[in-house]
């Protein structure tokens, strides 16, 4: 540049510099900011809700967060506890326990004591069937007696992975007398109910199944998908119909997961129908009917207990047809067989099903549904209420000519035939 004597500039010479700049992706950007608006703890709080919500989505921004953190500060131990739950998730499997492991033993190697390191890799390895190992980090956690419950609830876990099954109740006992809290460790209360429940239902212990029940509705609330859940163990257990009524009245219409509010209300009202000798009867099977629709589901889940099974006998007894097809063509037998559930197969088979009934789309007799899934108990119970399986054809084979076929010893030996010699 060189100035005239017009007191003006003129260009003498230009040159372009061509240079290019690397801009961070998006979720790296996004992640710097918020540790620098929010810092590193607040930043790291938010990951673990991400992670605790449990979506795809959710887990990988919890990941971007905490390689963010990481990269910032490596020593951040928490930090690599949970990206080995990020791990845990994705990609999960053998892949996702190695790489949890890893991440693990680094966060160890900072801080030695890190009592949630412990409680993790505890978890890792009984996983990975590693269960001395597991035993050793839990009792180093133990020791503090830390205010993260997953310690009790992971430990029970690796105890009923063993098939201890008393010691394992001990440990979930432990997690649910911590107090109920909105913090992520209240997460462990919750799934060492759902294990109590699995252990005394597997040890038929009623009684304890009811305290456990009790004690979690008085902990989360009466209003609480597990109002359903208790009350449809009351009517499976003890036919109480009206306990039943009140527990899902106020949430008929909130939605929840296996247990559905308002088939269980409708259940309950079926319930007091059938033992109801005067009064409005006719009003109560009304109300029942608006909540749970006869149907093939209906007659199976009334074929679930001996303590409802009499209001599927009324019912029948009304004109229901206890085969009635449901929009996916399957009966209440087809579902208990389906489900492999023995005990209400054999109610409504003497309460009159058909296992000569075709189901689904492709009209496959239900005693049939057995045996495409080798289920031995179901065949047996068949043959106890009559089938013939050297008769039974389904597109012109018979049962007996599909085991053969399939070349399963045990499959041909439960419908009578003899082992084929090789």
């Amino acid at each position: 540049v060189r100035r005239n004597r017009s007191n003006e500039y003129d260009v003498l010479a230009r040159q372009v510099v061509e240079q290019n700049i690397s801009w961070p992706p998006l979720a790296i950007w996004e992640a710097d900011k918020k540790i620098g608006q929010e810092g590193s703890q607040a930043t790291l709080n938010q990951a673990i809700e991400q992670i605790d919500y449990g979506s795809k989505d959710s887990i990988y921004v919890a990941k971007r967060t905490l390689e963010r953190l990481l990269a910032k500060d490596d020593k951040l131990v928490q930090a690599y506890v949970e990206m080995a739950r990020v791990a845990l998730a994705m990609p999960g499997g053998t892949e996702g326990m190695l790489q949890a492991e890893a991440l693990l033993n680094t966060a160890t190697k900072i801080d030695p004591s890190h009592v949630n390191t412990h409680i993790l890799r505890g978890h890792v390895y009984a996983l990975q069937g590693r269960f001395a190992l597991a035993d050793s980090d839990f009792s180093k956690a133990a020791i503090t007696n830390p205010k993260n419950i997953w310690l009790w609830s992971n430990w029970g876990n690796s105890l009923a992975m063993q098939e201890k099954f008393n010691a394992a109740i001990k440990m979930y006992q432990k997690a649910i007398e911590s107090p109920v809290s909105n913090e992520s460790y209240d997460r462990a209360r919750v799934a060492a109910y759902d294990q109590l429940v699995v252990l005394y239902q597997k040890q038929h212990d009623i009684q304890a199944l009811n305290d456990v029940q009790q004690r979690r509705l008085q902990d989360y609330g009466v209003k609480t998908c597990y109002a359903a859940d208790f009350a449809l163990f009351k009517l499976k257990n003890y036919a109480d119909a009206d306990g039943a009524i009140e527990l899902t009245l106020p949430i008929a219409n909130v939605p929840c997961g296996q247990s559905n509010p308002k088939e269980v209300l409708g259940m309950a009202y079926y319930v007091k129908w059938s033992h109801m000798k005067d009064g409005d009867r006719d009003a109560t099977l009304q109300k029942a009917r608006m909540n749970f629709p006869s149907g093939a589901r209906l007659f199976y889940f009334l074929g679930g207990s001996e303590k409802t099974i009499d209001a599927a006998k009324q019912l029948t007894k009304a004109g229901e047809l206890i085969d009635q097809n449901d929009n996916q063509k399957m009966t209440a037998l087809a579902y208990a067989v389906q489900t492999k559930d023995t005990s209400t197969a054999r109610r409504l088979l003497q309460l009159g099903a058909l296992p000569t009934a075709t189901v689904g789309y492709e009209a496959i007799p239900v005693a049939l549904l057995p045996v495409f899934t080798n289920d031995l108990a179901s065949i047996a119970l068949m043959k106890k209420f009559g089938v013939d399986y050297a008769t039974l054809r389904y597109r012109g084979s018979s049962a007996q000519e599909y085991a053969r076929d399939s070349g399963n010893k045990k499959l041909i030996e439960a419908l009578g035939l003899k082992t084929p010699k090789i």
